[in-house]
């Protein structure tokens, strides 16, 4: 079962909690391509978050050369 943004009654704590979530996970977005921009460019290990859902993904990449 996957939450996203808003999939609680906007009342109460549980929106609170998923919109802090959507926050945190577009920031990890955010650091992860940087990452791979500069120092990552040699891990072949790609982490990835899809900006449409929570579901972690972890592939293998050629190295940059």
């Amino acid at each position: 079962m996957a939450i996203t943004p808003g999939s609680r009654s906007r009342a109460g704590s549980g929106f609170g909690m998923n919109l802090a979530a959507a926050v945190q996970l577009a920031r990890l977005r955010n650091r992860l391509s940087d990452y791979y921009e500069v120092e990552g460019q040699q891990n072949p290990l790609r982490i990835r978050v899809p900006d449409d859902g929570y579901q972690v993904s972890i592939e293998v990449a050629e190295p940059a050369q």
